[in-house]
């Protein structure tokens, strides 16, 4: 076939791709990949395949756009590499014998200086312009250092210098030929008998000591990275590539090519790690294969529900935020929370305005946000939910890309990031920890069961509670009831938790879509304890009650409790912010559930909190021995000042005896059991 040249040369970067008619699909989502992620510069793609058919070659060309240009490269395989590769079904090796092409790519592409060749398995997701200019003069390759040579060493990381994969590489074609390279490729190739890879290790061998190495964002082997989690550290990604990343989920973000390089595929598993991306791609692909058989929703488009109290001065910039979206399928929900300042008449003012945007104006006694979302829940009439503060504001792009991911992938729940910024330098300074509160240190490539993302966020302390940093679809709160609790604060905490505790598909990205306001007199920076002790004894309570549904799931269990026992440290802490006055009028108006609750988080004050002393490893357990008795001698003078304050409640219906059996108790049960069976029976003690 005759290859399409432009004019000017200087203009075209040239790519090559290998293919055969079982990889058609998966060459086209990279192209498409790459057309999306550059709309400036011209490409001519050379793709060479082994005995195409006419269809499969018309396929390729519906690629082509003005910046594209498909030459296909039409030759068969099997006869050029007859006997080169063992293939044996135990061995990691996932390619097919046209990937033995990548040795004649100088010879097929004679007129070409370099080339940048790329597996037909990933897909670009920024600029690749950097990469495409690198200097190669003196050397064969610029290369990425295999990721899995981080983590497990094999006979051929250890054979080179630096062991590289073979998905992504800038090949010096001129060189190549001047070395007569291809010949040596094939030549090690027949005499290496090597089952375990179709070309890399021949690659690695043949190059070894002159290739140019390239930043990992350059071939990020994304599924074979997030199996072998647990085996490497971003301090080992670092000192292998040169790079200072703060964390994994800034490495994960930073990759320009998403590499699958694994038997676990996208097309194969759409909820592995990376393959939303992918399937983004796909679905912008004029070939279709049917791969996803998508059912159209009649229902569809986002609603926003927004509370208001007092945000007058900042309430219109909220709603513009959401009017100038790219997305305009959504209706405004807003409901005036008892504001005593003019709140709703700017919000009547606004809507007046805007008669071309579906917004509806609802107004409440002061009932506080749990309530507001429940009630803008009921009114909802789209497809998908989201919770808006009235003093925030949102990337203009924010919907279209929430919609598209969560219409893209089935999800129930989707969480993104913010950023936070102040209303003065003096609240900047008292409040530094709002700066990254929003980011997570993690990455989380996955679609996850709520129960596994949970137990995740917990453990790498990425548990972001916030409702404005979710999108949620509205049948699945409808299916499961799931409602905001109606109380004064930390409303967020428990809905978080029963939404990620019901969900089936869930994903987490890293795209900075929030703005948070940090504002003086905000419920983010009021520090009324007397609230704050209310609200958690309430949620621990309830958290205690969800807590039995899942004793036969060990590792969400003790998420839970672990989650459990931080709340109590901080309601330990605001108790004792309070006055004895203020402490007796409190517990004058808690009921028995509320009591225990505050009792057993006196008792277990501290920072080296016990969870369950059997299931820590011994050294932990020893250390917590050491101080176990100093910790019950504390709690014993707990028990006293508790008695005191109780004792001075005028006109109180509290048994006095009752309430000292039950701190009493709580201490010999605590001793005993650890904290769960301590609640649970001081609860059935209660209730005797």
């Amino acid at each position: 076939m005759e290859k399409v040249i432009f004019v000017d040369k200087k203009e075209i970067k040239h790519l090559c791709m290998i293919s055969d008619d079982n990889y058609v699909m998966p060459t086209c989502v990279t192209i498409q990949s790459l057309i999306d992620s550059d709309s400036i510069n011209k490409y001519v793609i050379h793709i060479i395949a082994s005995a195409l058919t006419e269809q499969t070659i018309r396929q390729f060309k519906m690629m082509e756009n003005a910046n594209v240009t498909i030459d296909i490269i039409n030759v068969n395989a099997k006869e050029r590499f007859q006997d080169y590769h063992k293939f044996d079904d135990n061995a990691i090796c996932v390619a097919s014998i046209a990937s033995l092409f990548k040795f004649l790519i100088p010879e097929i592409l004679n007129d070409l200086d370099k080339v940048l060749y790329i597996d037909g398995d990933l897909i670009i997701k920024s600029d690749i312009n950097k990469l495409y200019e690198t200097d190669i003069a003196n050397y064969y390759a610029a290369v990425v250092i295999d990721s899995g040579s981080v983590y497990w060493k094999h006979e051929f990381t250890k054979k080179v210098q630096h062991y590289f994969n073979s998905g992504v590489m800038l090949l010096n074609l001129k060189k190549l030929r001047e070395e007569k390279l291809p010949e040596k490729l094939c030549k090690v190739k027949q005499e290496l008998n090597d089952s375990s890879l179709m070309d890399q290790n021949v690659f690695n061998i043949v190059f070894d000591e002159k290739i140019k190495l390239l930043p990992i964002r350059y071939n990020f082997l994304v599924v074979n990275l997030y199996r072998a989690n647990d085996k490497w550290k971003i301090q080992d990604i670092n000192k292998t590539y040169s790079t200072n990343y703060r964390n994994k989920r800034d490495l994960y973000e930073d990759a320009a090519i998403i590499h699958y390089s694994s038997k676990d595929k996208p097309w194969k598993n759409l909820d592995g790690a990376c393959s939303d991306l992918w399937l983004h791609a796909y679905l912008n692909t004029p070939v279709k294969h049917n791969l996803i058989n998508k059912i159209d929703d009649i229902e569809s488009g986002i609603s926003v529900i927004m509370p208001c109290y007092n945000t007058e001065q900042y309430v219109k910039e909220a709603l513009d935020s959401i009017v100038e979206q790219t997305y305009k399928n959504i209706e405004i929900i807003c409901i005036d929370d008892g504001s005593t300042d003019k709140t709703l008449q700017v919000l009547k003012k606004y809507a007046g305005e805007h008669k071309e945007i579906d917004i509806k104006i609802f107004a409440h006694a002061n009932m506080r946000q749990g309530y507001e979302r429940n009630f803008g829940i009921g009114k909802a009439t789209k497809k998908y939910i989201y919770f808006m503060d009235s003093d925030d504001l949102l990337d203009k792009n924010c919907f279209e890309l929430l919609y598209s991911y969560m219409e893209e992938n089935s999800l129930d729940l989707l969480f993104f990031e913010g950023v936070s910024f102040y209303e003065n330098k003096e609240l900047e300074k008292t409040y530094p920890e709002y700066k990254f509160y929003y980011n997570r240190k993690n990455f989380y490539p996955k679609i996850y069961d709520g129960k596994n993302l949970y137990i995740k966020f917990r453990e790498h302390g990425d548990l972001i509670v916030s409702p404005c940093l979710q999108i949620v679809r509205k049948n699945f709160l409808e299916n499961n009831n799931l409602k905001f609790p109606e109380i004064l604060l930390y409303e967020d905490n428990l809905y978080l938790l029963d939404i990620l505790l019901n969900a089936k598909r869930v994903k987490c990205i890293t795209n900075i879509l929030f703005k948070r306001r940090v504002r003086a007199n905000s419920t983010m920076t009021k520090q009324n304890y007397k609230e704050r002790i209310t609200a958690l004894t309430l949620i621990v309570n309830q958290m205690l009650l969800r807590l039995g549904k899942y004793e036969n799931e060990e590792k969400l269990y003790k998420t839970i409790v672990e989650h459990i026992s931080r709340f109590l440290i901080n309601l330990q802490k605001f108790y004792e912010q309070l006055s004895i006055d203020e402490r007796c009028m409190l517990l004058n108006s808690f009921s028995d559930n509320q009591k225990i609750v505050l009792s057993i988080a006196n008792l277990l004050g501290g920072k080296n909190l016990i969870i369950d002393e059997k299931n820590h490893k011994i050294k932990e357990l020893e250390n917590e021995q050491v101080n176990l008795l100093k910790r019950l001698k504390y709690a014993y003078k707990v028990k006293d000042n508790l008695l005191v304050e109780l004792s001075e409640v005028k006109n109180s219906n509290i048994n006095i005896k009752n309430s000292r059996c039950i701190i009493e108790k709580s201490i010999e049960y605590y001793k005993k059991y650890g904290l769960i069976k301590t609640i649970r029976k001081i609860k059935e003690k209660l209730s005797n």
